[in-house]
């Protein structure tokens, strides 16, 4: 088959979100009192000093200040379950058999398991997908993808491809994260950003008419990296450049508010002004900045955009990208969830994807971008005519 001839459609979303709610003051308890109880202190003592007590001092106002948010959900299952839950919303609403399901990609910076086996294997499994009919085994591709807060639109990138390609015709795409499990719960500069969720889309070819005028198509996509924030946002330890040992973790547990060299941490202060400048920087031409390189890839005008979907590290980064787009034009909705969910990396979009389409803001045939951007540091631009409300097998 002519790949010309093959459409692709977002026909079904789904999200997840952790059991438990959280609220920023529960969060500032468990900081003071991990550093309070940690077990190697250097101070031999359970008690704070004064300036230890400041520097791990926080509460509901300091949060929302520095980040805008004032709840996020944590889980107590891991990040296969979460994902599954979000993919079965998802089949359901594309109105698809789930047996269909030809390729399950999930996008994800905390798997189930470091190494073996995949996420998105253990997503099948959550599922009930059929390992085999008469004939004998199932087809059905397994991936997970990581590329820190990009995930997603890695992710969604790749089903794109294989529906495009001719390979697959429906499949499921899927930004999983249980955040709560990478960071040290006494960082108070990083742990009270995070939240556990997950986003689901359910892709599948469609007819060429249900797209209208704007199909969605190769120069939909932008993808590309700066690798000058490569050590702006990482792990330090744990992996093969510097593996985990004991006594790495036990410097780590002798002074307060030192972060376990195994969990994320970030310069908050770098990060804040690159992303916005990479993003969205009004002080170079358009092309120099990934919106307005996106955009003229696809030949879209930012005053045609709808709605834009940020990746949700913190609410005055999303405030100064839109605050930067509007000067150059955008009349559309910069849509935020970070206030309700935190940063939920990987399922950050879909998460906002999912609400905004569950309560009518977003409608057929609206031009969306998808605005994943995170550690590397990566992006991805992606722009969409919103099909999801019309599923059409073929």
């Amino acid at each position: 088959m002519n790949n010309n001839n093959i459409y692709v459609g977002i026909t079904g979303v789904g999200k997840c979100l952790g059991e438990m709610e959280v609220s920023n003051q529960e969060v500032a308890e468990v900081i003071i009192g991990v550093n309070k109880n940690k077990k190697y202190r250097s101070v031999g003592s359970a008690k704070l000093t004064p300036e230890e007590l400041k520097a791990v001092s926080t509460d509901d106002q300091w949060m929302r200040d520095r980040s805008g948010i004032e709840s996020r959900y944590y889980s107590q299952l891991p990040t296969s379950k979460l994902a599954a839950e979000a993919a079965k919303l998802a089949l359901e609403n594309s109105g698809r058999n789930k047996h269909d399901c030809q390729f399950i990609i999930v996008a994800t910076v905390s798997p189930d398991f470091l190494y073996s086996p995949p996420t998105a294997c253990l997503v099948h499994r959550e599922l009930g997908l059929k390992v085999r009919n008469q004939l004998g085994l199932e087809n059905c591709l397994v991936v997970d993808t990581s590329s820190a807060c990009t995930s997603f639109g890695s992710a969604l990138t790749l089903g794109y491809s294989l529906i495009k390609s001719g390979l697959y015709k429906f499949g499921l795409v899927i930004g999983a994260d249980k955040m709560s499990s990478t960071v040290d719960p006494g960082d108070r500069s990083f742990s009270f950003l995070m939240g556990d969720a997950a986003g689901a889309f359910a892709l599948e070819r469609v007819k060429s008419k249900r797209l209208d005028s704007f199909p969605w198509g190769a120069n939909s996509f932008f993808c590309g990296t700066d690798p000058s924030g490569a050590d702006k946002i990482k792990a330090p330890a744990g992996g093969s450049a510097r593996p985990l040992t004991l006594s790495l973790l036990a410097r780590a547990e002798t002074c307060v508010n030192k972060t376990r060299p195994d969990k994320l941490w970030q310069d908050g202060k770098a990060v804040f002004k690159d992303i916005i400048n990479l993003i969205s920087n009004t002080g170079v031409p358009a092309e120099e900045i990934v919106v307005g390189k996106a955009l003229s890839r696809a030949g879209v005008n930012l005053s045609d955009v709808d709605m834009i979907f940020p990746h949700q590290a913190n609410l005055r980064i999303s405030e100064a990208i839109a605050d930067n787009l509007f000067r150059r034009g955008f009349r559309g909705k910069v849509y935020d969830t970070i206030q309700k969910y935190g940063n939920t990396t990987s399922a950050a979009v879909p998460l906002g994807v999912a609400e905004a389409w569950k309560s009518g803001e977003l409608k057929k045939r609206m031009t969306i971008m998808l605005l994943p951007f995170g550690g590397g540091y990566s992006f991805t631009s992606i722009l969409v005519r919103w099909t999801a409300d019309i599923p059409c097998p073929v």
